[in-house]
């Protein structure tokens, strides 16, 4: 069995910014504009 979900450590690896909380990140928001993300997970 792989491992599940909650026990990955995920960070940001583009358009956004490591966030305080675990396995979240910070990104920029803006009206009429596309936000990308992505992560990468260990």
């Amino acid at each position: 069995m792989g491992l599940l979900p909650d026990t990955l450590a995920c960070q940001p690896n583009f358009g956004g910014w490591v966030s305080p909380n675990l396995n979240a990140v910070r990104a920029p928001v803006a009206e009429g504009f596309e936000t990308h993300l992505g992560f990468y997970c260990q």
